[in-house]
């Protein structure tokens, strides 16, 4: 009777540390939807306009410092929802539940309740720093390599490495030296399959093909 009340107990005591963060991360999107735009985001967000609404190209027509990748996300949220603060926190918290997702599905494995709250946690901790880091390129880079954990724990196929590759390109459109990430992703792939050759070249195939869609926008 005891061991099943202490079961009970800490059944009870996890379910409601998971309702708890996952009601403050709730509150926590919501209060972040009257934050405005500041630091590098409008640096990025102003040469996105000028591509989507006057056909400028980066660096012929106006010097940037940003990678075409990250400017692709920034056009893409301009056309669709425009460039307005709301649009941007829009964008963000629909960024943000996708790598929450992807983390959760990542994790699941070692239990929902686990996966459920590495996930929340991850999301108070990314809002807790405040507007600073809203789609600063560190964070634009774990949409892919969370989608990429998620791939490589779920599916053992060529699709899945071809995936895992398209997932690099578009981190190395981000930030180039993001590609280091996926060196062990790539190695625990070509381990775990029985033609490991075949399966790299895969990766390296779907990891050319957002590089070569930069490469020609250019």
């Amino acid at each position: 009777m005891q061991a099943f009340a202490r079961s009970f107990r800490s059944m009870l005591l996890s379910h409601i540390g998971v309702a708890v963060a996952s009601a403050l991360l709730l509150s926590l999107m919501l209060s972040s939807l009257y934050w405005r735009m500041c630091h590098d985001a409008v640096l990025t967000a102003y040469p996105s306009m000028l591509i989507v609404k006057y056909g400028i190209l980066p660096y012929r027509d106006l010097f940037v410092f940003n990678m075409v990748g990250t400017y692709g996300l920034y056009c893409l949220m301009g056309a669709t929802l425009g460039f307005s603060d709301l649009a941007f926190r829009f964008t963000d918290i629909a960024l943000l539940s996708l790598v929450l997702l992807f983390t959760y599905q990542a994790q699941k494995r070692y239990g929902m309740k686990s996966a459920v709250m590495g996930a929340v946690l991850f999301g108070i901790l990314y809002l807790c720093d405040g507007p600073k880091t809203s789609m600063q390129r560190e964070f634009l880079i774990l949409l892919p390599l969370s989608a990429s954990l998620w791939i490589v724990h779920s599916r053992r196929s060529g699709w899945a490495s071809f995936l895992l590759g398209v997932c690099c390109g578009i981190a190395a459109s981000i930030k180039p030296h993001a590609v280091l990430l996926w060196v062990p992703v790539g190695i625990y792939q070509m381990t775990r399959e029985r033609h490991g050759w075949r399966h790299a070249g895969l990766l390296v195939l779907g990891s050319t093909l957002p590089v070569a869609g930069v490469i020609l926008m250019l």
